[in-house]
């Protein structure tokens, strides 16, 4: 049988990320909720809520090493669906699969690389190439696993939906990121953790629209969107992912979407229990990601073919 453009009437037209279009406004009500909130007790609320914990660092560390395995996972959308188009295709899969995974390996060290070096026993001033090296091997070594478990659940006929999910979640990825970094480096908000080193913090908190870009280049004055959150909604791609399994079942998207909405507000509490981050912070970041995941899902899947 030939292959069909899905319209919009179909049903795809219904569905972000694959849940429906409600779990997606809620999501984003929610968060928007938050915004108006935290513009008016930001400092209040991280007062209250301020009490670093060891399992709080340790959330804090590692928390966006599982998020960050969605890229993995989406490159192998991307192999499974090229290397299904023939033999012509093989060699741009393989590339695409080693080019996203190199990728994936930056990014988990970029997120948590310091802090795996620390626990190795990394002192500074002291050599550390072996634990470098170790950090690697360690990160590369998840990233296969969970490469390998995912690209056995998929169904590889399903090449046009595999190609979709697998742009979404990179392309989606990289342009919030991108977006991330830019408003931090506009914003130079200083960070909860800051304020509390000087005698009057108070005086020196900003709200999130009083911006002063390039005033500071310290980590210190990057508080406003969180990073971590704008890394942490990729989790959301996990129904959308349950899709492209050979047994799809909707008991398992339910589960994954819950996972990842209970990820998402774990980690949220955890930027601004751990000093890091405002609420307005944490919110603003998982807003904008989850716009730009939504849009970039409902234009990718338009053009998705059915076979």
């Amino acid at each position: 049988m030939g292959k069909k453009k899905i319209s919009t009437d179909q049903m795809n037209e219904k569905l972000i990320l694959g849940m429906s279009c409600f779990y997606f406004w809620v999501i984003a009500g929610v968060l928007l909720l938050g915004i108006i909130i935290g513009s008016i007790w930001d400092f209040e609320i991280s007062e209250s809520l301020s009490n670093p914990s060891t399992i709080g660092d340790l959330f804090y560390h590692y928390g966006n090493v599982i998020s960050g395995l969605i890229y993995p996972i989406g490159g192998v959308c991307i192999f499974a669906g090229l290397k299904n188009k023939g033999d012509k295709y093989r060699k741009l899969a393989n590339f695409c699969l080693i080019a996203i995974d190199l990728y994936s390996v930056y990014y988990l060290n970029d997120v948590s690389g310091k802090y795996l070096r620390s626990d190795l026993g990394y002192k500074a001033g002291e050599s550390s190439v072996m634990l470098v090296i170790l950090e690697y091997l360690i990160f590369a070594a998840l990233i296969v696993i969970v490469s390998f478990i995912f690209y056995k659940l998929f169904d590889k006929t399903k090449t046009e939906t595999l190609l979709a999910a697998g742009l979404v979640i990179i392309i989606a990825g990289i342009l919030s990121i991108t977006l991330n970094d830019f408003l931090k480096y506009f914003a130079c908000r200083p960070r909860y953790r800051y304020l509390i080193t000087l005698e009057d913090p108070a005086a020196e908190f900003k709200n999130w629209w009083e911006m002063s870009p390039y005033l500071k280049d310290e980590s210190n004055f990057r508080s406003w969107p969180s990073g971590h959150m704008t890394r942490s909604v990729m989790m959301l791609a996990l129904p959308m992912i349950a899709d492209l399994f050979k047994n799809r079942k909707k008991s398992v998207k339910i589960v994954l979407f819950s996972i990842a909405v209970l990820f998402i507000v774990l980690l949220g509490y955890n930027r601004i229990h751990t000093n890091a981050h405002f609420l307005t912070d944490v919110c603003f970041g998982s807003l904008f990601t989850l716009c730009i995941y939504g849009v970039t899902y409902k234009y990718a899947f338009s053009f998705v073919k059915i076979d």
